[in-house]
């Protein structure tokens, strides 16, 4: 099973990394990690400072797999709807659910 937190602050990353688990989402990335399940944090930290970037590292050494909100202009989004669906289809494909929210890039006709 996997586990995935969309929109978190830096504080997600610094929380697992430490070990901190003053929450019930500090606790339950604890246990995602612990027991070898997938774990996908969507982290929205613009702009990051020197310390985001290795908190991030780190994180996904652990096992994590660090999603930014990162848009994909080439897909010619219309609105912010478009924007939404393309950060959720992306992650939904991540974790193996199919979906038409967001279609993987392919070459050629």
């Amino acid at each position: 099973m996997e586990m995935v937190i969309i929109s978190r602050s830096i504080k997600t990353p610094r929380a697992i990394v430490s070990g901190y688990t003053s929450d019930l989402m500090s606790r339950a990335t604890n246990v995602t990690l612990k027991k070898g399940r997938s774990l996908i944090l969507a982290v929205r930290e613009i702009p990051l400072r020197l310390g985001h970037p290795d908190l991030m590292r780190r994180t996904a050494q652990m096992g994590a797999v660090i999603m930014p909100h990162v848009p994909a202009f080439y897909r010619q989004p219309c609105n912010l709807q478009d924007l939404i669906d393309q950060t959720v289809g992306r992650v939904l494909l991540r974790i193996g659910i199919e979906n038409n929210l967001y279609t993987c890039w392919r070459e050629g006709p």
